[in-house]
């Protein structure tokens, strides 16, 4: 490892880990206990979790080595065996733990694989697992559809759908944009181009055994068969080697081969001319800028806090009257978050957002304005009367319902974007070491699998069953719903231009409010 990414906490840390796991390990071997098991703490328990899990399903991958499902970016699988130093950051860094050690026994032992049938893999955003790995044995990617873990194969004669009964399991999870599994007259169909092998489609099909299998050697084959007609080699360029897919020669005599540089896919306002556009990425760490900016999730948080009490409503002791100054100041509070929230999201308010601190501080500027109006609209919002409407008994418990649903909806389709990005903490750690901003995909998970707009259907919910209503209540919950319905097609055409077609087929198919089944015969 290069010296200058090494500093003494992180060489203390290190080892102090490996010490504990080395240690861990030793007593789950020598010392068994009266039911004779072995004692394990810490790591080592987890890694013999591990280890267990894998065991379980070790038959199924074991009948061919080069068959095991690797993490995504994984160097071919005689290239990975060299690099792949089994240090087992990749297992601790998974979101999910679905990366899973290779059982003891096997030559390849301590290596990473996955296990679709038990968790698979979640594409995240970050791909953790490339980040932890230090070797090279997992290569950046630029995007989800680069990944190439596997191909799914199908056995008809245990899929549901086709014994004519009604699933689409496969079809739904399916993260690809566009899907790699369609339905064909009710019957799910792979689209082997756009299949990466991530194994959602065996992990969450019902039944058992799997009548979806994720597997190496497929791919292979498929590759073998559908690969393009060799063409006249070109004379190579100075800046274009002769062999782009070889391993370089400096990885052939020992080094690691070099890690792929990611693309930043961020998001850029409406270019019209060279004067708008966006300044270049910063490589300058600015550490006290980012801690001060730290703040702005705390800020966010407790207004979000703030903004759900006045939805649910606290009790009133006496009906309050009615106050037309209070009830300006709650419209100015309103608009003091809206306007600016809506002004920064695209276009020329983006640019402005970049002039400071560059794009890794856009997102971390952009959530603190926004928190701050927020925690300022919660703190200084003002009750006023007439109370229109106070629900009780029943209603007030349908109305209750109404609004936990919504939150959980909201809170749901927040985790899957990931709390992290939709706060900017990325963006925060990039901004104090002086990396390029963290890139954006889209992958369409549920909820976004069933409508393109849960996090406002959420919110609609948690207006929508406000118990008790005053007249500043209702008018918060008409602006704000307004609002929503209003820029949820400006939200839609950014993404359209970020993702391009992909997302275009996804808004055909995906209805924006309300889920919708899918007929039978349906594509």
């Amino acid at each position: 490892m290069p010296e200058d990414n090494v500093d003494r906490r992180d060489f203390f840390r290190h080892g102090l880990r490996k010490l504990v796991r080395t240690v861990a390990d030793s007593v789950d071997a020598v010392r068994p206990l009266m039911d004779g098991e072995a004692l394990l703490t810490g790591e080592g328990k987890a890694r013999a979790f591990q280890q267990q899990r894998a065991a379980e399903v070790a038959a199924q991958s074991d009948a061919k080595q080069h068959s095991r499902i690797r993490p995504p970016g994984a160097l071919a699988e005689a290239s990975f065996l060299t690099y792949c130093s089994r240090c087992d950051d990749c297992f601790d860094a998974c979101p999910v733990s679905a990366i899973v050690p290779v059982p003891d026994g096997r030559d390849d032992a301590g290596t990473p694989q996955i296990l679709p049938s038990s968790i698979a893999c979640a594409v995240c955003t970050e791909r953790s697992c490339i980040t932890a790995c230090d070797t090279g044995a997992l290569q950046a990617v630029e995007s989800a559809r680069e990944i190439n873990m596997g191909l799914a194969v199908f056995d008809e004669d245990l899929c549901l759908a086709y014994k004519n009964h009604y699933c689409d399991t496969c079809a739904s999870v399916c993260p690809t944009q566009p899907r790699a599994i369609a339905l064909l007259n009710g019957k799910p169909s792979l689209v082997p181009e756009l299949c990466i092998g991530c194994g959602l489609c065996e992990q969450f099909c019902p039944t058992w055994p799997k009548s979806v299998i994720v597997q190496n050697d497929a791919r292979e084959a498929y590759h073998v068969t559908h690969a393009p007609p060799a063409a006249m080699p070109a004379e190579p360029t100075p800046d274009q080697p002769e062999n782009p897919t070889a391993i370089p020669v400096a990885a052939a005599a020992g080094e690691p081969p070099p890690r792929k540089s990611r693309k930043s896919r961020k998001i850029e306002p409406v270019i019209e001319g060279d004067d708008d556009r966006p300044p270049a990425p910063s490589t300058l760490p600015r550490p006290l800028a980012a801690v001060l900016l730290w703040t702005a999730p705390l800020f966010a948080i407790v207004g979000v806090l703030g903004w759900a009490r006045i939805l649910f409503g606290a009790e009133l002791a006496v009906e309050p009257s009615f106050r037309p100054w209070a009830l300006l100041g709650d419209f100015f509070l309103l608009a003091l978050f809206i306007l600016p929230h809506s002004i920064f999201a695209r276009g020329i308010g983006r640019k402005w957002l970049n002039l400071p601190l560059g794009p890794c501080g856009e997102r971390p500027l952009y959530v603190f304005i926004a928190g701050i109006s927020l925690c300022m609209l919660a703190s200084f919002w003002q009750t006023t009367g007439p109370v229109l409407w106070n629900l009780q008994g029943l209603p007030a418990v349908l109305a209750n319902i109404i609004q936990g649903c919504g939150l959980v909806l909201a809170a749901w389709a927040a985790f899957v974007v990931g709390g992290a990005q939709l706060l900017g903490l990325p963006h925060l750690r990039a901004l104090a070491t002086g990396r390029n901003p963290p890139g954006q995909e889209f992958i369409a998970l549920p909820p976004y699998s069933v409508i393109r707009q849960p996090i406002n259907l959420g919110i609609l919910l948690a207006l929508l069953g406000m118990p008790e209503v005053t007249l500043d209540r209702f008018m918060l919950g008409v602006l704000t719903a307004a609002w929503i319905f209003l820029i949820a097609p400006y939200e839609e055409r950014d993404a359209e231009m970020i993702f391009g077609d992909g997302f275009k087929a996804y808004k055909d198919r995906t209805p924006r409010w309300l889920p919708k089944r899918r007929a039978a015969e349906e594509e």
